[in-house]
């Protein structure tokens, strides 16, 4: 309720004077209006000097640091923070908040008073308004009695961190320096009498300036803001005529003549902590993005950054619409004549129910900081040997394309975007749909890829394949290769990680990585090949040699991925002279195939005749497939599994073709074949030479690969 006391309220840099009508309700002067003529005003004013001059050192950043510089009380914050209080002068000093975590700042506050002016008492009582017609309007609760005159300044100092530096040592010395302005000797020019040491910790170092005095150029440096402080005394003219007012006194016009009480609610201590602590959250979480969003390492992966724009925007966005709600609410909270503090206890729910939840945006913003953390592990491996002569690159794929000085450049492309952001996607559907997230639980229990250790192993292999690549090729090419390392984008999002290779301006389809290794067979049963690796010896630049070993290497194409023992059931002609596969294989197959075929046939005519026909014949069928069963290992279980296991064979068998067919296909198509750790390659015209036995057994082996 109104109070029965007269309220100190500090300007702001707003233009009160003496008999000025207030409307504590919104904040807001109403101005071009008086309870009083003027000539009354003046003749019942009483002027006090009150000389006073003060300095304050201002370590802290927040909101609350910064309202209790300026003198601002619970009530005005809010009224601040929703925009009802247009600020100027020395007051914009709380609208100025730290961009980046890696400075450090403090802040110089100036403060100087110089006279108090008042209305008398006599003027103020009762029947004494010149203009009582305004009184019952009800434009106004208060009505200004007193004004305090002076100004203040604020000195803003921040000094960029570099990497090595410590914040707290900084913030410590920082401290130091801004101690000695006030000190400075009153002599003329400011003389500074600064270390070799001090002149260097002063070249990071920014000077912002805000103040109730008039300048035509706002100091930048620590020696400009020296020489402004020590001029400030004389910026107020000879007679005090530039002090500005810094406080006043209001009174409540129901005191004035005994009229009904003009209802001002003050909201609740404990409301205006919660709102604030709110828009602190997310201000500091938008610093920590905007610093995330800076880190050198992603002005290579671009694409990285458009999720940590978006969701600075969306915080941005949100905040607004957070203060045009606390503007609209307070002044109908505090005219009410009811308690509807409700209505803002409603607004800190829906954000908590909302995308914009704190801990849901911590989370998100942790994993990115992680993300960015493990790409500056990657590139670091790959760069820190500086003779690898691996490069990270920005380039679009136009401009890699268009390098015209290397023949063959490498590409180790990596993908680390998600192509869907749920979080940011539910952050402007709730600003702009008004819908709240779908499917919440089952997002929050989304892992991100690199989260995964499976996915983070198969990088981290690729990132050593690519380094002993670049190893063995990057000095035996006198300079013809490139090996780059770039960001790409592709559908597929479950692969994280390409090798493209750009070959005289164009990409080629495929490229894998060569293997160091021959492989061998020996017989581990009638049905299993077992694999062993061994060591292959380098290719020359001899063509010679390329052609002589031209049949073992196409073999070990392709093998560094596949498992060491497979099964597979294969047609004899393909698999004739095959290491590892047993003739009894074929004899089985067929004969099991045979038996799959009278079966099912049995069971379609079964189908044909009556029912009770159709199950005698079939428990017949049962029955002789069971004697199978018994003496020839055969594991049928009656009709229908003598359907299932020919459906099974001949999808098989048609399966076996296909692959085989594919493979050859493959070899047929791709011109490339990579040795050890050469880039060297066999041509088309090196490949008709190759025994067509041979290339078919490749695929054999290589279809073996790929089953078990």
């Amino acid at each position: 309720m109104a109070s029965e006391k007269q309220v100190e309220v500090v300007t702001l840099g707003r233009p009160f004077h003496l008999g000025m009508l207030y409307d504590m309700r919104s904040d807001s002067l109403i101005t071009g209006v008086t309870l009083w003529n003027p000539k009354k005003l003046e003749n019942n004013t009483k002027i006090n000097k009150q000389p006073s001059t003060d300095y304050e050192i201002i370590t802290g950043d927040s909101f609350e640091n910064k309202a209790h510089a300026l003198g601002i009380e619970a009530s005005l914050k809010l009224s601040l923070l929703g925009g009802l209080i247009n600020s100027a002068g020395s007051a914009k000093y709380a609208d100025d908040h730290q961009k980046t975590n890696h400075a450090t700042r403090l802040t110089l506050k100036y403060s100087t008073t110089t006279h108090f002016e008042q209305l008398t008492m006599d003027h103020l009582g009762k029947g004494k308004l010149d203009y009582p017609d305004l009184h019952d309007r009800n434009l106004a609760t208060h009505v200004v009695t007193g004004v305090v005159y002076g100004a203040e300044a604020f000195f803003v100092f921040d000094r960029t961190l570099s990497t090595n530096e410590s914040k707290n040592e900084i913030h410590g010395a920082l401290k130091v320096m801004i101690n000695k302005i006030p000190k400075f000797q009153n002599e003329g020019e400011a003389k500074l009498d600064l270390t070799d040491n001090e002149k260097r910790f002063l070249d990071n170092l920014n000077c912002k300036f805000y103040s109730d005095f008039s300048l035509s150029e706002n100091p930048s440096t620590f020696e400009e803001a020296v020489k402004l402080y020590r001029q400030l005394p004389s910026r107020l003219g000879q007679n005090n005529e530039n002090a500005v007012p810094k406080k006043v006194w209001l009174y409540p016009l129901h005191l004035l003549d005994g009229k009904d009480m003009r209802i001002v609610r003050q909201i609740s201590s404990n409301l205006t902590d919660q709102l604030i602590a709110v828009l602190e959250d997310y201000h500091s979480l938008k610093v920590k993005a905007s610093d995330l969003r800076r880190n050198m390492i992603l002005t290579h992966f671009s694409d990285m950054k458009k999720p940590l724009s978006d969701f600075v925007d969306r915080l941005d966005e949100l905040q607004r619409d957070l203060k045009e709600q606390i503007g609209k609410l307070l002044p109908q909270l505090r005219g009410a004549v009811s308690n509807e503090e409700s209505k803002l206890f409603d607004v800190l729910k829906q954000l908590d129910l909302s995308p914009f939840k704190k801990q849901d945006l911590e989370l998100w913003l942790k994993r990115k900081e992680n993300l960015v953390a493990l790409t500056t592990s990657f590139v670091e491996s790959l760069t820190k040997d500086r003779d690898l002569n691996i490069t990270v690159e920005s380039s679009s794929r136009s401009n890699i394309i268009a390098d015209m000085t290397h023949p063959r450049i490498f590409c180790l492309s990596f993908r680390f975007n998600d192509e869907n952001e749920y979080l940011l996607e539910d952050m402007y559907n709730y600003r702009y749909k008004n819908q709240t997230s779908k499917s919440e639980e089952n997002r929050q229990n989304l892992k991100p890829w690199f989260e995964d250790g499976q996915i983070k192993g198969q990088i981290h292999a690729h990132i050593e394949r690519f380094k002993e690549f670049a190893a063995a090729n990057s000095t035996i090419t006198n300079g013809s290769n490139k090996f780059v390392v770039n960001e790409g984008y592709w559908r597929d999002s479950n692969k994280r990680v390409k090798v493209i290779l750009y070959e005289n301006g164009s990409e080629k389809e495929i490229f894998i990585f060569p293997v160091k290794a021959a492989c061998g067979g020996n017989i581990c049963s009638k049905c299993k090949l077992c694999i062993d690796w061994s060591y292959y010896g380098n290719l020359t630049n001899d063509l010679e040699q390329l052609r002589n070993r031209q049949s073992d290497n196409i073999v070990n194409k392709n093998r560094w991925h596949r498992h060491p023992n497979a099964t597979c059931i294969a047609d004899v002609d393909d698999l004739v002279g095959v290491v590892g596969v047993h003739t009894a294989d074929v004899v089985e197959f067929i004969f099991y195939s045979i038996i799959c075929i009278i079966g099912s046939t049995v069971l379609c005519i079964s189908a044909l005749i009556f029912l009770p026909i159709f199950f005698i014949v079939y428990f017949i069928s049962t029955f002789i497939f069971l004697l199978l069963h018994f003496f020839r290992n055969f594991h049928f279980r009656g009709a229908g599994g003598a359907i299932y296991r020919y459906t099974r064979a001949f999808y098989r068998w048609q399966r076996f073709n296909y692959l085989k067919g594919r493979q050859l296909r493959d070899l047929e198509r791709q011109e490339l074949i990579y040795d050890v750790s050469s880039d060297d390659r066999l041509g088309a015209d090196h490949a008709v030479n190759i025994d067509p036995n041979l290339v078919n057994r490749a695929a054999i082996v290589d279809h073996l690969c790929r089953c078990g």
